[in-house]
């Protein structure tokens, strides 16, 4: 350290001793989180992970967690940890088909949580639906001709959009 006056400034004191700051949780969220479809059961999460100034603690503490739900569920969420701080993907399996989710990351380190992440959303893919219709029924009309009659597949059991009825 130098003092400074009008005239100039004072020679250079002796160093101090080696400081550390205190460790705290992390004070930002991971940075552009994305979200795509992966399969009929699975989403593909990436996000840029914290920078090293950022860890705001022992850097061997560092990780992630992944917090996701269905869309609309609010307090039914489920969450993943990520104990390596360099990674920057998760496949999220074992969800429902053609159902949407929103996904959050947060940073974590051995003094807490960081932010959670902007909320990202994504939709599984179509799957064939889970059942098939139901109450069938056919009734003959006319010598060429018969009446069939069904109940649609429930919107649980679709799994997409329905195209059409064989």
């Amino acid at each position: 350290m130098r003092q400074l006056n009008i005239v100039g400034s004072s020679p250079p004191s002796q160093p101090s001793r080696k400081i550390q700051t205190l460790q705290a949780p992390p004070d930002m969220a991971p940075a552009n989180v994305t979200l795509r479809t992966a399969s009929e059961t699975s989403l593909w999460l990436r996000w840029v992970p914290l920078p090293e100034w950022e860890y705001n603690g022992n850097a061997d503490l560092v990780g992630y967690r992944v917090q996701y739900s269905r869309t609309g569920t609010r307090g039914r969420s489920l969450t993943h940890v990520i104990a390596d701080r360099q990674e920057r993907e998760f496949t999220i399996e074992d969800l429902d088909e053609w159902t949407e989710y929103e996904v959050q990351v947060q940073a974590i380190n051995g003094m807490g949580t960081g932010p959670w992440s902007q909320p990202v959303r994504g939709r599984t893919r179509e799957s064939v639906p889970s059942c098939g219709p139901t109450n069938v029924s056919a009734f003959a009309t006319t010598s060429s001709s018969i009446l069939v009659r069904w109940f649609e597949v429930p919107e649980p059991d679709r799994n997409g959009l329905i195209l059409g009825y064989k």
